[in-house]
């Protein structure tokens, strides 16, 4: 964007409002970005990004003598809905740097507005934003990749319970996040890849039971993640790599009844369980869904892996089990490893059919399926 174009044809530009005065931001030492939704009213953070500007329309520069005044690493360009009352921030002339600090309100023109949306790509690719990123409990939503490769934000992430929605991408590739994840009950929708590549965030996963759907990728590559995985039973779908390399995860993985589904390479190359519990509902396991050895990356002095446990009796005829599924190459024979596959004694001889059938990765004999 040429802001010394947008400067000098303001006044063509601009849908003028004699309220608003159209001012150049100072250079600042804190990057602060709003998009303001009037209903009561309110504020939506909003931005292409550092370096990507999509101007509209109506272009304007922050009222002076608001809370915003002089905070940025480079100047916003803002836009105005005067319909909604909604204002958004579409770019700026460089990369916004330095802290970032997000009020729960600002005055504008004595009016105060309420910060309740952190906007699609509003922070997308601001590597020079650095410090902790503490967001307000005024915030609900946390737009489609909101704060997507921001490496330079540290310190713990904190979600408000004010939180309904957070999108997907939203926090992908944020390596400098560190300490515990705590996801509030208040969520109800996780974004595909939504912390996909956080691999500085450790500790224990909690995933709320308001969540009923583990999107792609959600949780990808999150090395750092420790302990054990508790699924909730309101969650019905495991989408595709959910959880692939959350290698530090540990002890047995039980899948709830409640899932119907779960996707490829889920839970690939989680080397750390010790035991695969599945579902009654469960209908089939796609490649790689539980294929938590790899050939390139197999260490048999470090294998953990001792058994598979099916529940499912209903329904045994309808699942269906990729070549794959429990093992990520033919290399890897789990059967040789001695572990034993469970299931209930009643179907024993179906499943023994139908798992004996498996050939790739996991090579298991009717001796090493057991009823129980």
């Amino acid at each position: 964007m040429n802001l010394s174009k947008i400067r000098r044809n303001s006044a063509k530009k601009v849908l003028y409002n004699k309220n608003v005065k159209h001012v150049k931001l100072f250079k600042p030492l804190i990057i602060v970005a709003p998009v303001l939704a009037l209903v009561s009213p309110l504020i939506v953070l909003s931005n292409t990004g550092c370096g990507n500007p999509t101007p509209e329309p109506e272009i304007r520069y922050l009222p002076d003598g608001s809370d915003w005044a002089g905070r940025t690493g480079g100047t916003l360009v803002y836009v105005t809905d005067p319909v909604s009352h909604t204002y958004a921030i579409t770019g700026n002339n460089g990369y916004a740097t330095n802290n970032l600090v997000i009020p729960n309100a600002v005055i504008i023109d004595d009016v105060s507005y309420k910060v309740i949306t952190i906007d699609s790509y509003a922070f997308n690719h601001c590597a020079g934003l650095t410090g902790n990123l503490v967001i307000p409990d005024s915030v609900t939503t946390i737009g489609y990749g909101a704060f997507h490769d921001c490496p330079g934000l540290t310190g713990g992430l904190v979600i408000p319970d004010s939180v309904t929605a957070i999108g997907g991408w939203a926090f992908a590739k944020c390596l400098g996040l560190t300490g515990g994840l705590v996801i509030p009950d208040s969520v109800t929708a996780l974004g595909e890849h939504a912390f996909r590549d956080c691999s500085g965030i450790t500790g224990g996963l909690v995933i709320p039971d308001s969540i009923t759907t583990i999107d792609t990728g959600v949780f990808n590559e999150c090395l750092g993640l420790t302990g054990g995985l508790v699924i909730p039973d309101s969650v019905t779908t495991i989408g595709e790599f959910a959880f692939n390399k959350c290698s530090g995860m540990t002890g047995g993985l039980v899948i709830p009844d409640s899932v119907t589904t779960i996707g490829q390479a889920a839970f690939q190359r989680c080397i750390g369980f010790n035991s695969i519990t599945l579902p009654n509902a469960l209908t089939g396991l796609n490649s790689y869904a539980c294929g938590m050895y790899s050939a390139s990356e197999y260490n048999p002095d470090t294998f953990k892996l001792q058994s598979i446990r099916f529940t499912n009796i209903g329904t045994v005829a309808q699942i269906t089990f990729a070549d794959n599924c429990f093992g990520d190459s033919a290399d890897i024979d789990l059967e040789s490893k001695g572990v034993k596959v469970y299931v209930p004694n009643s179907v024993r001889d179906t499943y023994v059919t139908k798992i004996t059938g498996i050939t790739v990765g996991q090579k298991f004999s009717a001796e090493n399926i057991i009823g129980y």
